[in-house]
C-alpha cells in the first residue's frame, strides 16, 4: 500500500529509540556478534529419547564474559511491571515453571560458555513500572531456572509428540478462564462458554491427576502427557519431586 513503509517506520521508531537508549548510551557500544541467530538445544525426554529444540534469538552479544542472547519484547507482563528486581526474578521463574517465557532460559542453556546468559529487553513505550524493569536476564548457572525449564519444556514436547492438545478452558486451580482467552482469535469456535464442557474437563483432570502424581514410573501416553501440561499451571506441580532429566548437549 502507498505510504505503508512510512507508517511502519513511525510505529516502530519509539521501540527502536528505547533499544538505542538502553544499550547504546556508552561511547563503546555493545559487542554485537550477530542478529537473528539460530540455535538448538538438545533435551532428554522421560523415555530417554533426545529431541532438539530449535530457536531464533534476536541478537547475540559476545565479550569477555561469554555469550548473551537477547530477545526483544514489544509488550509487557508481570516480569516487566513488578516493582522490585527480586519480584521480577520470582515472577520469571514462576512463568518458566508454567511453560511461559521460555526464550531467555533456553538461550542461556544453549550457550557454549558457562558464564553466558539469556536476556529479555522490553521496548514498549510508556512501559508501566521502574526503568530497570526494561531488562531481565537468566544466567546459565541458575539452577532453579534450569530445573523449572527442564520440567516445562519436556512436558510440552511430550504433549506435542503425543498430540495431546487439550483445551485450556479453565485454570488448573480455579474455575476462571485463562487471561489469554480474552484475546484468542478463535474463541468463537471454542467451548469456553460451555459450563458442561468446563465441568467435564475439570472432573476428568481431578480424577486422573492424583494417580499421575503418585506414580514414580509414568507411561508415556497421550493421557499422561495431557495431565503433565495441565499441572504446569497448578500449585500441585510442587508434588512432582522426582528428578528431572537434564539436557544432554547444545550447539
Amino acid at each position: 500500500m502507498r505510504g505503508f513503509p512510512k507508517m511502519l517506520a513511525r510505529v516502530a521508531r519509539p521501540y527502536l529509540d528505547n533499544a538505542r537508549e538502553i544499550d547504546w548510551t556508552s561511547t563503546t557500544g555493545i559487542p554485537i556478534a550477530a542478529v537473528e541467530v539460530e540455535g538448538c538445544l538438545s533435551l532428554r525426554l522421560t523415555n530417554g529419547d533426545e529431541q532438539n529444540l530449535f530457536f531464533k534469538a534476536d541478537r547475540l552479544d559476545i565479550d569477555e564474559r561469554g555469550e548473551r542472547l537477547v530477545d526483544y519484547k514489544t509488550g509487557n507482563n508481570d516480569i516487566s511491571t513488578a516493582a522490585t528486581a527480586a519480584t521480577r526474578q520470582k515472577n520469571l521463574i514462576r512463568r518458566i515453571r508454567a511453560g511461559k517465557s521460555l526464550q531467555a532460559v533456553t538461550y542461556a542453556q544453549a550457550a557454549r560458555s558457562q558464564t553466558s546468559s539469556g536476556r529479555y529487553l522490553f521496548l514498549k513505550p510508556n512501559l508501566d513500572g521502574p526503568a530497570a524493569a526494561r531488562e531481565i536476564g537468566i544466567e546459565k548457572g541458575d539452577e532453579e531456572a534450569r530445573l523449572a525449564f527442564q520440567r516445562a519444556a519436556v512436558s510440552l514436547l511430550e504433549a506435542w509428540n503425543q498430540g495431546s492438545f487439550l483445551p485450556r478452558l479453565v485454570k488448573a486451580d480455579t474455575d476462571r478462564a485463562p487471561r489469554r482467552c480474552g484475546f484468542c482469535q478463535v474463541a468463537e469456535a471454542c467451548l469456553r462458554y460451555d459450563s458442561g464442557a468446563r465441568g467435564r474437563l475439570r472432573s476428568w483432570m481431578t480424577e486422573h491427576q492424583e494417580t499421575y502424581i503418585e506414580q514414580t514410573d509414568r507411561a508415556l501416553d497421550a493421557e499422561s502427557a495431557a495431565i503433565g501440561v495441565w499441572l504446569l499451571d497448578s500449585k500441585r506441580l510442587a508434588e512432582l519431586d522426582d528428578p528431572v532429566p537434564s539436557e544432554s548437549g547444545d550447539s
